[in-house]
């Protein structure tokens, strides 16, 4: 039933993204950022493509997201590189210059413990194969 409400606003949603590629209506409202996390709930096909294409032609706003999630410690300074196209060294020598905190190593000993244990079942596993082989 969702559904079904649901087609005229993506009727319009199309109609607004033409607009907008036009140049039309270029005023983004905030509730419409809460909309696109609603849609991306049943359409995230949708909504990743349109945000991928944004970050893709937007390379100031792509840093800005990828930096931003590494700052809020949604992502480590690996992805983050990984992300950005870059080696992680080459990305925590741009973040010593601009003065960008760099998270290395465990920050916990909680955190240091559950590295340690993850690596060392990853051993395990590995030698596992090596003696099957």
């Amino acid at each position: 039933m969702r559904l079904l409400v649901l087609s005229p606003l993506l009727e319009r949603y199309n109609s607004y993204k033409i607009n907008f590629e036009k140049g039309e209506n270029n005023m983004i409202q905030s509730w419409t950022y809460s909309q696109l996390v609603k849609v991306r709930q049943f359409r995230p096909e949708l909504v990743d493509q349109v945000v991928d294409d944004i970050l893709t032609r937007q390379p100031e706003l792509n840093w800005l997201v990828v930096i931003g999630a590494y700052l809020d410690q949604e992502i480590n300074l690996g992805k983050a590189a990984e992300l950005l196209g870059m080696y992680r060294l080459e990305l925590q020598e741009k973040f010593v210059k601009q003065g960008i905190p760099l998270r290395l190593g465990s920050e916990t000993s909680e955190e240091a413990h559950a590295e340690f244990a993850a690596t060392s079942e990853w051993n395990t596993s590995v030698k596992e194969k090596a003696n099957v082989l």
